[in-house]
């Protein structure tokens, strides 16, 4: 639930921060997703040998959590700031 929180919260921002390069920012963002997808389970083998499913499995699932909770929260409250900062943010095609 917190992978899915935080990729459609990020997808959603950078779709409307970005307009004109919104295609790139996005594939940008799936080769991230897509990246973290192939290293996970390169890790998870050395967690789970030393500290067990159970404990393992609680400290993925706290890792999702303690990233995916603030996500949407952090965006809304600093997104303004953000998008002021970027050079390319607000751009649309019309520009």
């Amino acid at each position: 639930m917190s992978s899915i929180i935080i990729y459609q919260s990020m997808s959603s921002y950078i779709a409307d921060t970005f307009c004109l390069y919104s295609a790139s920012a996005s594939a940008a963002c799936a080769f991230l997703r897509s990246f973290g997808a192939f290293v996970l389970p390169l890790s998870v083998v050395s967690l789970f040998g030393s500290l067990g499913y159970g404990w393992g499995g609680s400290v993925i699932a706290l890792i999702a959590v303690v990233i995916g909770i603030p996500t949407p929260i952090l965006l809304w409250v600093f997104g303004a700031r953000l998008r002021k900062r970027s050079r390319l943010a607000g751009l649309d095609q019309d520009s």
